[in-house]
């Protein structure tokens, strides 16, 4: 019945309701998305193993996992992952060493700025 209304009223708010049936209204964009708040790094259970945790960002399909040794050095930021949770598992660092960490969240509108960076040595 409700297919039969949309396609008769072609989208009238008017005829929708006449005919005893709730409107929809469309879902305004989100646009362009916060950085993710809450990053956290703890040391995984394996060698080498880092666990990041941060808390989802509305609107984000994914997240983008950036890695660096040296957080002073804008250029020095790589890309290590894409993911789709607010989590991400690091495996394969050199134990010992201090990686430091940064997420953004990718949506309809594109990616979003940066987290802070949050850093931990590689077990």
């Amino acid at each position: 019945a409700s297919l039969y209304v949309e396609n008769v009223s072609a989208g009238n708010d008017a005829k929708i309701s006449s005919a005893g049936m709730n409107v929809r209204h469309n879902i305004a964009p989100i646009g362009r998305l916060e950085a993710p708040k809450k990053l956290s790094a703890k040391v995984g259970q394996n060698d080498g193993e880092i666990i990041l945790n941060w808390d989802p960002v509305r609107g984000a399909r994914s997240y983008v996992v950036e890695i660096t040794t040296d957080a002073n050095v804008p250029s020095s930021w790589k890309h290590k992952t894409n993911v789709t949770e607010s989590s991400a598992s690091i495996r394969g660092l050199t134990s010992g060493t201090k990686f430091w960490f940064r997420v953004a969240g990718v949506g309809a509108a594109g990616q979003g700025p940066y987290s802070g960076p949050e850093s931990k040595y590689a077990p």
